[in-house]
């Protein structure tokens, strides 16, 4: 994340989305399901599932998240 500039953020009941101007998505916090299985993220980790496409908008609840 260092160097990467953060144009959007959404928080959800146990996790947070940010994207960045490139268009990089980074998640973290608690997941139950998702591209990641079940599991804590302390940290924000790119989304390696959307590598190739442009996130300009994204949107996290309680129970999900998505992504334009």
């Amino acid at each position: 994340m260092v160097g990467k500039k953060v144009v959007g953020v959404s928080a959800g009941g146990e996790h947070t989305g940010l994207w960045t101007e490139e268009g990089e998505l980074f998640t973290f916090g608690r997941w139950e399901a998702g591209p990641r299985g079940t599991q804590d993220e302390p940290v924000p980790r790119l989304v390696d599932a959307l590598a190739g496409l442009k996130v300009i908008r994204a949107s996290a609840g309680k129970h999900h998240s998505a992504e334009l």
